[in-house]
């Protein structure tokens, strides 16, 4: 057992380096495209058309990650006055709290992943392809939104087993 929590750690750290390699690109590149293009468009008067478009793919896919890298950090808004208030004086009750919202997170992130499957599993089908570029396949939105789904629902349930391996005194893991 203590190989196959290793491999998962392995995985999970593979899973946070491409996020955050991908946020990060896909930062710098929409910033660097959008301002090239407005210096097209309005220094030089020389519109390239395909700019636009491609900025605006290559946010979508920092956006889908950004979703499955917020939800790994924790970062999603979270009301946490009231559980704090209530469970200050029961911090085992606080934990499973937690837990009973991490489930209740998982079950969301995978009803929206059923009909984002059936658009994804349609796109497969019938590919659509952009309008301006007629040969470019735009169907891969919905496919990385897909994948996108599956990393939030496996992150969610990731954070749930480390929040449920936490002492509820302690900040991190207990040690085998």
């Amino acid at each position: 057992m203590h190989v196959l929590a290793k491999t998962f750690k392995r995985l999970f750290d593979l899973l946070a380096f491409i996020e955050i390699v991908v946020c990060y690109a896909g930062l710098l590149l929409v910033t660097f495209l959008v301002f090239f293009n407005v210096l097209n468009r309005y220094w030089l008067r020389l519109e390239i058309m395909w700019v636009g478009d491609f900025s605006l793919y290559v946010f979508m896919i920092f956006v889908f990650f950004a979703v499955a890298f917020t939800t790994r950090e924790k970062g999603h808004t979270a009301v946490e006055i009231l559980p704090n208030k209530i469970f200050k004086k029961f911090p085992g009750i606080r934990k499973g709290y937690g837990i009973f919202i991490c489930i209740l997170s998982i079950f969301t992130a995978i009803l929206f992943t059923i009909p984002v499957y059936h658009f994804a599993a349609r796109s497969i089908r019938y590919p659509q392809y952009g309008t301006l570029v007629r040969w470019f396949n735009t169907s891969w939105i919905m496919q990385t939104m897909f994948i996108v789904m599956i990393l939030v629902a496996a992150h969610l349930l990731q954070r749930m087993i480390v929040d449920a391996q936490m002492k509820s005194s302690r900040t991190e893991p207990e040690e085998e």
